[in-house]
């Protein structure tokens, strides 16, 4: 049995040794040894750690000896465990398919959605060809698109759908929206201001950087956040997917047009990341109603 923790599949036994720990007292970390990956739940290392720390923190490192862990400025005795990755080393594909979707961010009814859901309609066909066409490349697609079009044009579909398409031949994919990343990096500030085990900025863009797909919807003025931290989360997630567009896959889409974001000082520097990828407006008939 598996069970997902931090976005990643892990074995029952990492998870109830990691949650004992954490019931007793001690900070249990969990351990990826590998980035941009072959698998997108390890990491590509085969196997996933769970580190266990002890005691109290200390200012210096231990003696040679002595296993440490470095962890937010302090150093704690440690122990690493680790066990086979549940997704690549399971040798079943449904497995692996199964623990893609249930990370995926798409609802169960949306796992068979196709690309071409909307046909040959007008003013959408360019977007669709060349999400097909960045999908080409099944098991390691690449690219930058970014598609724009009032509500109702199929956006938020074409975006979940290559999603799924991904999943059901096992790639690591994932669906989110500016306003979840936001909550996501909102509860991680207040998470730590109460004390409360939680991810670290880094770990947060990290587990970003190992989707080979990633769809972000709604990019827009108004769904920026007002705290500095939410949106240096934000954009960091965003431009770590810009420097990796060779080797990664970033869909994002938005209502607003890349003028109107050229305009606001908020998405300035944004807009003009998508200068070097495809932009592509979506229109036509509503697919509402």
């Amino acid at each position: 049995m598996t069970r997902s923790l931090s976005g990643v599949t892990v074995p029952d036994e990492l998870y109830i040794e990691g949650k004992a720990h954490q019931a007793g007292g001690g900070t249990a970390l969990l351990g990826l040894f590998a980035d941009y990956p072959d698998c997108v739940n390890c990491g590509g290392a085969k196997q996933i750690g769970l580190i266990l720390l002890f005691g109290e923190g200390s200012r210096f490192p231990f003696p040679p000896k002595v296993v440490g862990h470095f962890h937010e400025g302090l150093w704690y005795r440690s122990e690493l465990k680790s066990w086979p990755c549940p997704v690549c080393q399971s040798g079943s594909q449904q497995v692996i398919v199964e623990a893609r979707f249930e990370g995926s961010g798409l609802e169960p009814n949306e796992y068979n959605w196709r690309v071409n859901f909307a046909g040959d309609m007008d003013h959408k066909q360019k977007a669709i060809d060349s999400v097909n066409a960045m999908l080409a490349d099944t098991l390691r697609p690449c690219g930058w698109i970014f598609v724009y079009g009032d509500n109702g044009m199929g956006k938020t579909g074409l975006l979940k759908a290559a999603v799924a398409a991904m999943c059901r031949i096992g790639v690591g994919a994932y669906y989110t929206t500016t306003g979840n990343i936001l909550n996501e990096a909102y509860d991680l500030i207040q998470r730590h201001r109460r004390g409360d085990e939680a991810e670290t900025l880094k770990e947060l863009l990290d587990r970003y950087a190992r989707y080979q797909l990633l769809s972000v919807d709604e990019l827009g003025a108004d769904r920026i956040a007002d705290t500095q931290f939410a949106q240096s989360a934000l954009f960091g997630i965003l431009d770590a997917r810009y420097a990796g567009r060779e080797r990664l896959a970033t869909l994002l889409a938005s209502n607003q047009t890349p003028q109107a974001m050229a305009a606001d000082s908020r998405w300035r520097y944004f807009e003009s990341r998508t200068q070097d990828g495809l932009r592509i407006p979506v229109g036509g008939k509503s697919l509402r109603g």
